[in-house]
């Protein structure tokens, strides 16, 4: 199984390998790997990684690469985090898909938009805004999440299905990215 700082230091290096209109910081970082781990979890039905997702105020953290990178607001550089090295060519392919439909967001919108997901809200529970927490956010509830998201995003985004699909042909040595499952959708499948 990959950790997630070698998923976080591969979303890193896609950054570096493509521009983009704001750069990863560890606020930006964070939501990503949420987003990792929730889609793998629905789609492959296993946890991209075992490290602990929590509920901080400024939305989903994974402590273990928190710690890593503190500062929220700075760019984080390959050079800052490493290469990756627990990386399967296949967990490779999955974490780019998402990053692929996740890299137009900046930090402040994938706040916004796991701030208004379920698995967040429960984790955070009764907290004020101006709170600290650290629940956990439990992989169940993230799985029970996207799974619920695909349904509701059928026409418009990432299906489970297309996932495994693409997973599967990308374990055969085929390249599909999400935005080839995404132009699919236009087709009813």
């Amino acid at each position: 199984m990959a950790t997630a700082l070698d998923t976080a230091r591969y979303l890193v290096l896609l950054s570096e390998q493509q521009e983009e209109a704001e750069p990863v910081t560890n606020l930006r970082l964070q939501k990503l790997l949420y987003y990792v781990q929730g889609w793998s979890l629905a789609a492959r039905q296993r946890p991209m990684f075992a490290d602990r997702i929590e509920a901080w105020r400024h939305g989903p953290v994974v402590p273990s690469v928190y710690a890593k990178v503190r500062n929220e607001s700075q760019p984080i550089e390959v050079a800052d985090l490493g290469v990756p090295d627990s990386l399967s060519e296949q967990d490779e392919r999955f974490i780019h898909a998402i990053w692929d439909h996740y890299k137009k967001f900046a930090a402040n919108e994938l706040r916004r938009m796991t701030h208004a997901e379920r698995p967040w809200r429960k984790a955070w529970g009764n907290l004020a805004p101006d709170d600290s927490g650290n629940e956990v956010i439990t992989p169940e509830s993230m799985r029970d999440f996207f799974i619920e998201e695909q349904a509701r995003q059928a026409n418009d985004g990432v299906r489970i299905q297309d996932l495994r699909d693409a997973e599967a042909e990308l374990a055969a040595g085929q390249t599909v990215s999400l935005a080839e499952l995404e132009a699919s959708l236009g087709d009813g499948v």
